[in-house]
């Protein structure tokens, strides 16, 4: 076995250019080191294999939630109790984030049925204050749980 180190040694001719190339790798190489998994007892558990949110730098990302209690049942009384306990656990989470409402950007909400956005919108003020979040709203064909609830 024959093991040969060769080295070469080539100037490196540093613009202005390539110094905010290699600033901007770098910052993003020390922003990993802000990687985190957010978790709270105080909010639903998990439905799979996921994290309740990733906190990366400045900036949160939450999973979806559902109105979970905390031993993970849906709340009972159908949507307006539901909508109401899947805020409280984001904000829960939001808590566990050092965030809070105010800071959320946009917000997705998934509904079994579409006819229930008044009621989303109604429970959706309690916990927003103007100016609002961007927001989509949509009727899925099927949602975590809901069997479970129908039973």
């Amino acid at each position: 076995m024959f093991i040969s180190r060769l080295t070469v040694r080539t100037p490196v001719i540093c613009t202005p250019s390539l110094l905010t190339v290699l600033k901007k790798r770098f910052e993003v190489f020390a922003a990993m080191s802000q990687l985190s998994h957010v978790s709270t007892n105080l909010a639903g558990p998990a439905v799979g294999v996921y994290s309740q949110a990733v906190k990366y730098g400045d900036t949160v990302y939450l999973s979806g939630t559902l109105g979970l209690d905390s031993t993970g049942k849906l709340v009972e009384g159908g949507a307006g109790p539901e909508i109401k306990k899947a805020l409280e656990n984001i904000k829960h989470v939001l808590e566990a984030s050092q965030s809070s409402f105010s800071s959320i950007v946009k917000t997705t909400v998934l509904l079994a049925d579409i006819k229930d956005g008044p009621t989303v919108n109604e429970i959706y003020k309690q916990f927003f204050v103007p100016p609002y979040p961007a927001r989509a709203m949509f009727q899925v064909a099927k949602l975590p749980l809901v069997s479970i609830k129908q039973n």
